[in-house]
């Protein structure tokens, strides 16, 4: 009897593990039950051989691009949202459908493929195309991305509806669970399914030694629409070390219940990065000369170093630290640069990295091992598996595994897409989720021969930064330094000064925590044997000076915003108009970096992104700005910048070097004016709000010497206004006014009283 199925019946189908069973209707399918029988399926391309036997569709293909023409069906796409393929396509890396409706409009849809010698089961949600729509009356092509020779084999294809689906995912956002550290979890749903949800219900379970910091236990949602997701966000903490089972339950009236979770390992030893690391990869050869300029040039860091007791103590000896290389030890696949899924790694394979382990325990200049370089996502849950290993085995050592950049092909990343923007997100997404890294390594080169320069340099910058503060990690940015030795097939230039400096300063505007240079050695990609080897050389020291000069403020600041003034590059973000920062004449391109210090203190990295000439401005500010310190690179020291009135705003010059940075300190926590000040006294005066911290109302007073026009608002740690308390006349006398933050997070505000032409600015801590 022929499979295919043009009624509409209700079948009860496993989809996948991940999935609960769930009745769906299908509207065509193809069993392929019959022997002989394609079911209207024939060869179109690059197809040798076609044959139905034993239940499966199976061809044998003998150019690129094998594809099959597919049969007239007659269903409405409305009723219809899923494809349900199950396939076994060694060496395919994806399949392709194509479909035409009543309208003649063409339509496809593409999903990778394992590629290996398994059937897997594909679930192709075909709803998600603008095209799928009207009454479809042929799946016209099915078109797979192989080489030849190959083969492949169809056991089922099927277009179903579904309906509702809850799918749930659990995820900490931390790549180590610490004791008594708050852990944000959070829990995504997504409605899988082709039709909507009513409301559900979403409960977090705990068990006893882990408490919830912050989130409700349940909480009850309003309906989801097909494809759409819904994230909930706890915070968790736990007094005691111990692996305990954190799950979730989503359920409602209509569908059954669906869990997810993870187990969590709080701990008490891990790695905590207690200096800047500064390197280059491809590091000097073991021989005092070469040491002695690598050290000259304020590195403190060797990128790798074979796992022997001379080389280590070389290290040692030269007052250095060091990763350890042991990608050679570890058996199996931990890369799949030909983007297919590799076998998985196995203890044994692991046990190999034992013996290093435990030989260079004590050793306290190696601060970590080095994994290996640029890994495809399909090598991740081995990565994910070398980086528990080492860290259960020695928690006190980061695992280094350094990423692409964002102009990686899709086939060097491992994640389907054509946007290079959304592919790289949801590279470093997996990456920190399945692997949990303690360290965010990637590279990327931007300045090309012909004087031509890349253009998502800051977009990989935005991204990485993005992961790295969400799961609270630091970062590492490996820079270009390389020479262009035409006859290698070079395509970077050798850089200048100033382009190195810009490459170093706007990594650090960003909050990196690591820099390494590409690359330093005698290969033709090392700057060491380019022709500008003396030219190269001291711009990088230059620089190196300057980074290490800024390293042991920046490494106690946390990185709070970046913003572009002026020029804003693709896939990061203008300064906001109510920002602190309100300008810079004449108009230069600025990056602005705010970082904070853990007394709520603020301060901005402000680079120059011109690498090529020494720019200066007047920079103009809110006038709540009391006072500025700049950090002298030659002294080590702060120095006060002059602030003058500028219109309804201040203002002070600046002067960058091309490529350059300047750190700014601001002063605008200073403490609030006395009653009794000498500055205007006869005018109004800015009491401190009571109680401080408090959680959630405090009460911000202010008397006035005689009736005024005044404003009091309350502005966030970057200058931007979130509530006003009062605005308007108000009598002479004191004031009291009552703010209730309920709902924004705890953090350090502002509170201003602007009288006139004149201001007042407190400081207040909200604790939740």
């Amino acid at each position: 009897m022929r499979a295919r199925v043009q009624s509409l019946l209700f079948v009860l189908i496993v989809l996948c593990s991940a999935h609960p069973l769930v009745a769906q209707r299908i509207g065509a399918a193809w069993e392929f039950n019959q022997d002989g029988d394609a079911e209207g399926w024939q060869a179109h391309r690059s197809i040798a051989e076609l044959t139905v036997a034993n239940g499966k569709l199976c061809a044998v293909t003998n150019s690129y691009n094998p594809t099959l023409a597919g049969p007239e069906i007659s269903l409405d796409a409305a009723d219809f949202g899923f494809i349900d393929l199950r396939i076994k396509a060694p060496g395919s890396s994806s399949v392709k459908i194509y479909w035409i409706n009543d309208l003649n409009e063409s339509g496809s849809i593409a999903v990778a493929l394992q590629g290996d010698s398994l059937f897997h089961d594909y679930e192709i949600p075909v709803l998600t195309r603008q095209s799928w729509r009207g009454r479809i009356v042929t799946l016209s092509k099915l078109l797979l991305n192989a080489p030849p020779p190959s083969s492949f084999c169809i056991d089922y294809l099927r277009i179903v509806a579904i309906g509702t689906r809850f799918n749930i995912k659990t995820i900490p956002l931390r790549t180590v669970l610490k004791q008594n550290d708050r852990i944000p979890v959070i829990a995504v749903v997504q409605n899988s399914g082709d039709r909507s949800s009513d409301s559900y219900h979403i409960e977090l379970k705990l068990p006893d030694p882990v408490e919830l910091v912050e989130g409700v236990r349940i909480q009850s949602r309003s309906g989801l629409a097909v494809q759409a997701f819904d994230t909930l966000r706890w915070v968790l903490r736990s007094t005691v070390t111990g692996e305990f089972d954190i799950q979730t339950l989503v359920f409602s009236d209509t569908t059954d219940s669906t869990t997810a979770g993870f187990k969590a390992s709080f701990v008490d030893c891990f790695w905590s990065q207690d200096r800047f690391i500064l390197s280059a990869w491809g590091p000097p050869e073991q021989n005092e000369a070469e040491y002695t300029e690598y050290r000259d040039a304020y590195f403190n860091t060797i990128a790798y170093t074979a796992p022997s007791v001379s080389a280590v103590d070389f290290v040692g000896n030269h007052n250095m630290i060091c990763f350890l290389n042991v990608s050679h030890v570890i058996r199996g696949d931990i890369r799949a640069p030909e983007d297919k899924v590799p076998s998985e790694i196995t203890d044994a394979d692991l046990s190999g990295l034992d013996p290093i382990v435990d030989s260079f325990r004590d050793y306290p200049h190696i601060i970590g091992y080095h994994i290996t370089d640029e890994p495809n996502a399909k090598a991740f849950a081995n990565l994910g598996k070398v980086v528990d290993y080492l860290r259960q085995r020695n928690p006190l050592r980061v695992a280094y595994i350094n990423l692409f950049p964002t102009y990686a092909q899709s086939t060097q990343l491992g994640v389907p897409g054509y946007d290079p923007q959304s592919r790289y997100d949801e590279h470093v997404r997996l990456f920190m989720e399945i692997v949990k890294p303690e360290l965010l390594s990637y590279d990327h080169y931007n300045f090309f021969i012909n004087n031509r320069d890349g253009y998502d340099y800051f977009m990989n910058l935005e991204i990485i930064r993005k992961y790295a503060l969400l799961y609270d990690v630091p970062f590492c940015n490996i820079i270009q330094a390389i020479g262009s030795l035409a006859e290698e097939g070079q395509v970077w230039r050798t850089l200048h000064e100033g382009e190195l400096r810009w490459l170093a300063h706007s990594s650090l505007a960003y909050g990196a925590k690591s820099l390494i240079y590409f690359s330093w050695g005698s290969g033709p990609f090392g700057f060491m044997n380019c022709p500008e080897r003396e030219q190269v050389y001291s711009a990088v020291r230059q620089v190196n000076s300057e980074i290490m000069a800024f390293a042991p403020i920046l490494m106690e600041l946390e990185s709070t915003r970046v913003y572009h003034l002026n020029g804003v590059p693709a896939g990061t973000r203008s300064l906001p108009t109510d920002a602190w920062i309100r300008s810079a004449t004449p108009a230069i391109d600025l990056l602005l970096g705010m970082f904070r210090d853990s007394s709520g203190n603020d301060y901005v990295m402000m680079m120059n992104k011109d690498y090529s000439e020494v720019k200066s401005a007047r920079i103009q500010i809110d006038p709540g700005i009391e006072k500025l310190s700049l950090f002298d690179l030659e002294t080590a020291e702060w120095q006060p910048v002059s602030i003058v009135p500028d219109g309804e705003l201040v203002s002070f010059e600046a002067e960058f070097l091309p490529g350059g940075a300047n750190l700014y300190q601001i002063g605008r926590f200073s403490a609030v004016v006395a009653e009794n000040g000498l500055e205007n006294p006869e005018n109004f005066t800015l009491f401190a709000n009571y109680p401080n911290p408090f959680n959630p109302q405090t009460t911000i007073s202010f008397s006035l010497s005689r009736t005024a026009q005044v404003k009091l608002a309350v502005y966030n740690p970057l200058g931007q206004e979130i509530a006003v308390l009062t605005h308007g006349r108000r009598p002479a006398g004191e004031h009291r006014i009552v703010w209730n933050a309920a709902d924004v997070p705890s953090g350090v505000y502002l509170y201003r009283l602007q009288c006139g032409d004149r201001a007042r600015i407190g400081k207040m801590l909200l604790m939740k």
